[in-house]
């Protein structure tokens, strides 16, 4: 997270991330972002491929 406040919902989990946050996950799993504030949020998403 580089400014704000998001939820990220991953794999029927839930985590608050906040400013200088970070999750890691494999993103075959069901996921999604949500930004339920009223303020602007900034992320970073990369996505590498999976490793045997």
């Amino acid at each position: 997270m580089l400014e704000g406040t998001v939820t990220a919902e991953i794999g029927g989990a839930t985590y608050q991330l906040s400013t200088g946050e970070a999750v890691t996950f494999d993103s075959r799993l069901p996921h999604r972002y949500l930004n339920t504030s009223t303020e602007p949020a900034r992320l970073v998403i990369a996505v590498t491929p999976p490793t045997p």
